[in-house]
């Protein structure tokens, strides 16, 4: 996939972006780390089936994100709109790189927020970013499922196409 190749607009990605980043606003929150698949691809675009391996999108509330995501699938993140994408090796500890990759875009000392209800941040995981940090995240969860909530004209399209493919799946089914 290329950014031409993406589901919705740039633009649509960046609307819901300022959304997002409205709703850290309210919260108080300067960066929120986003972990659920779902809403990386909901703010990005980027998909893989790789999700058995660590994948960060690190939203400032006054910038667009940064992916972080392993090497091996740095080409394909930069498909998304996004244009800073950085990887981790194999043989790196992850902990530290996200430390490290918070700290290069001058994030570390922000008011961090977390996806506590994501499954792909294990509680290892945060608990050694925690230490590094020095600080513990607020709970950032909701906050783009707040924005999920409003469909643009393009999401209602794709929605009532898929009814559409649905009934006429289940029509000929019923007819064989």
């Amino acid at each position: 996939m290329s950014k031409t190749e993406l589901p919705f607009t740039v633009e649509e990605y960046q609307t819901r972006l300022k959304n997002v980043q409205a709703n850290m606003a309210a919260a108080d929150i300067e960066v929120l780390l986003v972990t659920a698949p779902e809403n990386i691809y909901y703010l990005t675009g980027y998909h893989t089936v790789g999700y058995f391996s660590f994948q960060m999108l690190v939203v400032p509330i006054d910038r667009t994100p940064i992916m972080l995501a392993r090497g091996l699938n740095v080409t394909q993140a930069q498909a998304a709109w996004i244009d800073d994408v950085e990887g981790y090796n194999d043989t790196e500890d992850v902990n530290d790189w996200v430390y490290d990759c918070l700290a290069k875009y001058g994030l570390a000392d922000k008011r961090l927020g977390n996806q506590d209800n994501a499954f792909f941040f294990t509680v290892t995981q945060y608990k050694k970013l925690v230490a590094r940090l020095g600080t513990e995240p607020l709970d950032g969860s909701g906050l783009i499922e707040k924005a999920r909530l409003i469909k643009s004209p393009r999401e209602l399209a794709y929605m009532r196409e898929a009814g559409r493919c649905c009934a006429a799946s289940i029509d000929a089914g019923v007819a064989a």
